[in-house]
This record gives structure tokens, C-alpha cells and sequence, in this order.
């Protein structure tokens, strides 16, 4: 009888089209009618009704039979069977596009499965419910109803539904580059999948040793990321050992991902990397034929051949792929093939518009995650050098405390060895008086000559003694002034510290330098806790006023000059708005000299500071800027303009009388345009590959012009990184063993018109 019923079936789907709807749902549902009549029990109704729907011809008529199936279960048939029919209605509902709809019937049958204790069907229905949230855009919700599924799975021990939650949940946390989560659950998906007889995991922990690639890159560990991108280079042999090709190619351009970002990180090796970049491109070539997967060809192939061939400069080769967007079958890959191209040729806002298009919600999501990184990666740093100190100075103690051990036994030796000497001189002499009384005189002498030098010996422990408490007072003092060091440094610190709250109070933060001169970034390095170097900003009606000053020195003492210059620059602005940029520069200069007082030896106070002090007009859209040593930059359409500074400083120069005028520069701006102030510290750094070439002018003005089509935050990452990749330079050369020193007070302010 059942096989008369899914004959029935199968005559239904081939039914012309021009059935009605509602004739098809009277159809499907007189088919359920007959399963109940001619099915005696439930689990054998079950059988039949899952028969059926592997007969059906389309979704669509997989999806009707499903409901027909769920009302007449509803009315008659067991709860246990209502909750295994609402779960296929869900699944053929999602499958016709019909998402809130089968997120209903999965809510439905959830909730009759968690009352009968269903823990199989719940586990299903948890992750397609996860699958349908995840569809819908919802990842939080999809997230939480996957974790749910793995709860009840785990508490089941059913090994073969958690393979599938743990490689999914592996695979949420790499879309929110959380790799170190990604790796503990791809080891607990080989644990699984041990545990039920499967022991090709070769996927799985290729997929991790990529993983822990990404998570140095993640965290700027340089030497860990190319020593592991090394090693997992020397496994491309067991690739093949995949079963899987969307497993291969998986594998293969996130390597190639790899090796095209180390080029980046040590360029020396540019041409190994690419060779490698090659043979992975050839194992997913040679994959995707065998295999016949036209689709991975689109998806993967043509995407990073393309990436490959622009990185190499092949550009010819590159276009022809890229020229025609039916190559690639997602944004994604057409867009990273696109930015690395336009990279290449040096179009710079072609390849910011694709790389906004690629990375804008993953940057969104991770920058404070990033910036909080580097703070533990800090904290940490100083804490292992705090060990090392510590380490190095016990080991010290510890050699002090053997040579004086060693002292002590030679004196303890010493002294035994005259005791014995002079008991052997007393044996002797005895025996010599005994038997040769004749050499008696000239025994006593010997005799007193031998007590003599015991004498001496004597005198020369007791004065090794006193010695000895000499050196354990002297090191008592030493440790109490250790201890009263130690306590100076720390007060000494704080007291640091506060003076760097109270001068970082002094100058706005970010968002407060937004609300005056619109959308900006800073890139503020002190180089002992406070600073030299700040920035100033006001508001006067329509005009936004900026400076960005070095104060001779660093430390405290340019410190205590940055905050008398603030002062200045809030008396004399606000009491002469009406001023231009060269007039206010020049009444600082002239109230700078006046403040401090010169003795009858014309003994000159020559401390002073470098300024760049901008006046924007944003009504007006224009620019007023003077400056003291320090320029300016302007980036408008890729192209850099330097508004040159006068060469002298806000000081008192005995050798000049008449410097206290200032050049005034008055230029248009354009919405989009990037305005820049920095100080000295940047340009006068040390690093390279050499470690004594210095950053340069030249080389910062060219960075500004490549990053200006970016948005702000990535600015100021690109700043911190490449003066942080040009002090480590000569440590990755080998020849040095840290990275070179930072020597000044760094300041960077960028401002988008």
C-alpha cells in the first residue's frame, strides 16, 4: 500500500503546469489522507511521508506535501511526528525563498521537540534555525541559536551533527577574525570526528596552521608570521590529501593570501613568495579540473590568478580577466583582484574606492579591537623586560654570594692548614729534642720563628674578618639605597604621570578637535610620557584656528614649555581674532621674548618652538596658514601641495633683530581635501634597513599622498605602521637585535575637509 501511495506521488508532480494552486494543495493533501488511511501506525506513516517527498520533482512540490502533511498531523497523528513535519515544511519553505516562514515552522516544532526530550530533531531544528537568522543578515541570532544546538549535541554526545556545529561555528569566528576562538573549535571538530571513526582530518589541521598565520598577522607579530608562513609552506605536499575541493581551494587562497602578504613584510623574498603563490594557483588549477567545478573557477581561480598576476606586474594579463566582470561569480573577488590592479598602476583612488568596498565593515568592527591589542601587546612587553631585569640581577647577586663563599672556605683552609703545620712543627721539635739535644738552641729558634709567622697568620684572618663585616655593611647600605631609589623612581613617575593627564587635559581630544575643525586623526608619541610637542585648537565665530608646535626638548621640560605656549596661543587669539595667521605668529614671538628676563651678561633664554598655525574658513572654503620651521601639507585629487614655512623659530636670536615677521599663505580648499601639520619626530627618525637612515620628508609626503583617498582611522594605522616597520627594519636585517630607539617627540594631524 505504500508503494501504491508514492506511485500516486510521483503521477501528481508529473502533472501538466496549468494545475491551479489550490487544485495542487487538494491534491497533495488527498495524497496525506491516504497515507493515514492505508498506514496503520505512526513511524510507519513517518516513512512513507519522508518516501514521498524524496519523489518530488521541485521544492515547490516538496513544500506543499510537507504542509498537507503537517495539518492532517496536527489534527490526528503523533506530537512526536508533528514536530519532524514542521521541520521538513521549514526547510522546503527556506529552500523557496520564504525565509520568516519557515523560521515559523521551525519555532513550532522546536518547541515540540524541547518538550519531548527530541534531542536529535532539536539539535537539527537549533542549526537550521541558526542557518535561516544568518540569512536574513541577523549574526548575532544565528550565532546564538548554533552555540544552542552545540549545547544540546554535547550533552547528547551526538558526534555527528557537532562535525557540522563546530566547523560552522569555526567559521563565524574567521568572519570576525577572532582566529585563536576559529582554532579551538576546527580541534574540536577532529576530535569529533575521531570519535566516530573518521581519521582523515587532513582539512582541518592544514586549515589551523593557516589560521595561526593569520593571528600573528592579526597581532603584528612580524617574525612569528613569516616563520609560520615558512612552515606551512614545506606542507604543500599533503594538500592532496584533502577529499574535499571546495576544501582544496579553501586552503589554497588563503596561502596564497599568505605568501602575497609576507612579500609586504620582508621584501627581500618577494620572488620565493610568488613562487609559491604559483604552485598553490597550479594545485587549485589541476583540483578544479579534475574535479569539474566550473563554479570554483569563478569563485576562486580567476579571482587570485588575477591578484597574483598584478603583484607581479603582469598587468596585461591581469586586465585581460579583469576586463570583463562575468570572470568572477561575487563582488568580493572582482573588487580584491580590482584594488591589488589599480594598486599596481598607481591609481590610487581607483584603489581606495575597492578597497573601501572590501574592508569598510570589517575595519568598522575591528579597529578598537586592534587598538586594545596593542596596549596588552605593550603592557606585556614591559612586564618580560621587567622579568629579564630581575632574572639578570639575582644571577648577579647569586655570583656574589659564591665568591664570597669562596673567600671563606680559603680562609677556613687557611687556618687549618697552620694549625696543622704548627702541630707538626711541635712534633717535630719534640722529637728532635728528644733525640738530638744538641740542636736544641737551634730548635727554639725554629720554633720561635714558626710561632711568629702563626702570629702573622693570625693577624692577617682577623684582618680578613673585619674585612668581611666590612663588605656585608657596606652591602646593607647599598640595598637600603637601592630601596630608597626604588621609592624616589616610583614617586618620580607619578608625579610624571599626573603631568601627563594634566597636559593631555590641555589639549582636546579627538572628538572635541572634530567638533572644531571637522574629521580629523592624531597621531600623538611622546618620547619620555609628557611631551614637547602639541596641538591647540579654538573656535572664533566662522574660523577654526589649529596649531601644531614642537617646544625645544622633550620630557618635562618641553612640557613645561608646551603648556606656557598653549597659554599664549589662548591669550593672544582670542584677543585679536581679527589677526591672520603671520600676525598672530608674530605677536607670540614678540610676548614669547618678553617673558623671560635676560641678565647684564646678555645671557640669552634660546629655548623656544617650531609652529604650524592654520585659520580655516569653511564658509569662505579657504585656508590661512603661517608658520615657524614647521610646513604644511595639502593633498587635493592625489596631488600634494607644501606651504613652506619662514626658517625661524618663536625665540629670542640675538644674532637677528629683525625676524619677528612671518610669511602669511592664504590658499583655496576643496571638500575632500586632506590637510596636514606634523613635528620633526617623524621625518628625523632613525631605522631602515641599516638602522641610521633617517624617515625623511620626501618619504612622508609620499605616504600622505598615497593614504589621503583613505578614510581617517586607516590613516593614522598606516602612520603608526610604517614608522614602526621602518624602526624594525634593521632587526629584521639581522643586523641589530632590537628596533631602533625612538629620538624625538612624534605629532601627525590629519584633518578631510
Amino acid at each position: 500500500m505504500q508503494r501504491i501511495v508514492v506511485i500516486l506521488f510521483v503521477l501528481l508532480c508529473l502533472m501538466p503546469d496549468a494545475v491551479s494552486a489550490q487544485g495542487v494543495s487538494a491534491d497533495f493533501q488527498a495524497i496525506v489522507d491516504g497515507i493515514y488511511e492505508q498506514s496503520g501506525d505512526d513511524s510507519t506513516r513517518l516513512a512513507v511521508f519522508k518516501s514521498a517527498i524524496d519523489t518530488c520533482g521541485s521544492n515547490k512540490d516538496a513544500e506543499a506535501l510537507s504542509y498537507a502533511f503537517v495539518r492532517k498531523t496536527a489534527e490526528c497523528g503523533a506530537a512526536r511526528n508533528l514536530a519532524i513535519a514542521y521541520m521538513y515544511a521549514g526547510y522546503f519553505s527556506n529552500n523557496n525563498g520564504d525565509i520568516p516562514k519557515a523560521l515559523d515552522q521551525s519555532f513550532k516544532g522546536l518547541e515540540i521537540a524541547d518538550s519531548l526530550k527530541m534531542t536529535a530533531t532539536k539539535t537539527v531544528l537549533l542549526l537550521n534555525i541558526s542557518a535561516y537568522l544568518g540569512s536574513l543578515g541577523d549574526h548575532d541570532g544565528s550565532f546564538f541559536y548554533i552555540q544552542q544546538a552545540q549545547d544540546v549535541a554535547e550533552e547528547s554526545k551526538d558526534y555527528a551533527n557537532l562535525i557540522d556545529i563546530y566547523y560552522n561555528i569555526a567559521i563565524a569566528y574567521i568572519d570576525q577574525e577572532l582566529y585563536e576562538s576559529a582554532i579551538q573549535y576546527f580541534r574540536k571538530d577532529i576530535d569529533a570526528s575521531l570519535k566516530i571513526g573518521c581519521t582523515k582530518t587532513i582539512e582541518q589541521e592544514l586549515t589551523i596552521q593557516s589560521l595561526i598565520i593569520k593571528n600573528a598577522l592579526k597581532l603584528h607579530d612580524t617574525v612569528a608570521a613569516l616563520e609560520q608562513i615558512d612552515y606551512v609552506n614545506s606542507l604543500m605536499g599533503e594538500i592532496r590529501g584533502i577529499n574535499d575541493a571546495n576544501g582544496i581551494s579553501n586552503y589554497c587562497i588563503s596561502m596564497i593570501t599568505s605568501n602575497i602578504d609576507a612579500i609586504e613584510l620582508m621584501p627581500k623574498r618577494r620572488d620565493e613568495y610568488l613562487r609559491n603563490c604559483k604552485q598553490y594557483l597550479d594545485i587549485l588549477r589541476e583540483t578544479i579540473d579534475s574535479a569539474d567545478a566550473k563554479i570554483l573557477e569563478k569563485l576562486a581561480y580567476n579571482p587570485y590568478y588575477s591578484r597574483y598576476l598584478a603583484v607581479c606586474g603582469d598587468y596585461d594579463k591581469a586586465w585581460h580577466l579583469l576586463e570583463d566582470p562575468a570572470n568572477f561569480l561575487d563582488d568580493d573577488g572582482y573588487n580584491m583582484a580590482m584594488f591589488e590592479y589599480c594598486k599596481g598602476k598607481k591609481k590610487y583612488k581607483e584603489a581606495y574606492d575597492y578597497f573601501w568596498l572590501l574592508y569598510r565593515d570589517n575595519f568598522r568592527r575591528h579597529s578598537l579591537e586592534t587598538a586594545i591589542h596593542y596596549e596588552k601587546s605593550e603592557s606585556r612587553g614591559n612586564y618580560e623586560r621587567r622579568i629579564t631585569e630581575l632574572k639578570d640581577m639575582a644571577q648577579y647577586r647569586e655570583e656574589e654570594f659564591k665568591i664570597e663563599q669562596k673567600i671563606t672556605a680559603i680562609l677556613r683552609h687557611g687556618i687549618l692548614t697552620a694549625l696543622l703545620i704548627g702541630l707538626a712543627v711541635i712534633i717535630v721539635s719534640l722529637y728532635y729534642l728528644r733525640m738530638r739535644t744538641r740542636l736544641y738552641t737551634k730548635l727554639k729558634a725554629s720554633n720561635e720563628q714558626l710561632l711568629t709567622a702563626n702570629n702573622e697568620l693570625n693577624t692577617q684572618r682577623e684582618e680578613i674578618l673585619s674585612q668581611t663585616d666590612e663588605i656585608q655593611h657596606q652591602s646593607s647600605i647599598i640595598m637600603a639605597q637601592r630601596d630608597t631609589l626604588s621609592t624616589t623612581n616610583a614617586h618620580l613617575l607619578q608625579s610624571i604621570s599626573i603631568a601627563r593627564d594634566i597636559q593631555t587635559a590641555a589639549m582636546v581630544s579627538s572628538e572635541k578637535l572634530c567638533d572644531v575643525v571637522g574629521e580629523n586623526f592624531i597621531y600623538w608619541q611622546p618620547l619620555n610620557i609628557v611631551s614637547g610637542d602639541f596641538y591647540w585648537c579654538t573656535k572664533i565665530g566662522r574660523q577654526s584656528y589649529l596649531a601644531v608646535a614642537d617646544c625645544t626638548g622633550h620630557g618635562v621640560p618641553g612640557a613645561l614649555l608646551s603648556m606656557y605656549c598653549i597659554s599664549m596661543l589662548n591669550d593672544i587669539v582670542w584677543r585679536h581674532p581679527q589677526c591672520n595667521a603671520a600676525q598672530i605668529l608674530a605677536k607670540i614671538k614678540v610676548s614669547f621674548v618678553k617673558s623671560f628676563v635676560f641678565d647684564e651678561d646678555e645671557q640669552y633664554f634660546l629655548d623656544g618652538m617650531d609652529i604650524a598655525l592654520v585659520i580655516i574658513n569653511r564658509d569662505l572654503m579657504s585656508l590661512d596658514y603661517a608658520g615657524a620651521k614647521r610646513p604644511l601639507i595639502i593633498v587635493s585629487g592625489g596631488e600634494l601641495q607644501e606651504l613652506k614655512p619662514d626658517k625661524v623659530s618663536i625665540c629670542h636670536n640675538p644674532m637677528r633683530k629683525d625676524d619677528d615677521n612671518f610669511t602669511d599663505h592664504s590658499v583655496t580648499i576643496r571638500n575632500g581635501d586632506m590637510v596636514y601639520a606634523f613635528s620633526d619626530g617623524i621625518p628625523d627618525q632613525f631605522g631602515y634597513d641599516d638602522g641610521t637612515t633617517k624617515f625623511g620628508s620626501r618619504q612622508l609626503q609620499n605616504i600622505l599622498t598615497e593614504m589621503s583617498f583613505f578614510d581617517l582611522p586607516a590613516q593614522k594605522k598606516i602612520i603608526e605602521s610604517s614608522v614602526d616597520n621602518w624602526r624594525i627594519g634593521a632587526f629584521l636585517a639581522g643586523l641589530s637585535e632590537i628596533k631602533a630607539p625612538q629620538l624625538d617627540d612624534q605629532l601627525l594631524i590629519g584633518i578631510r575637509i
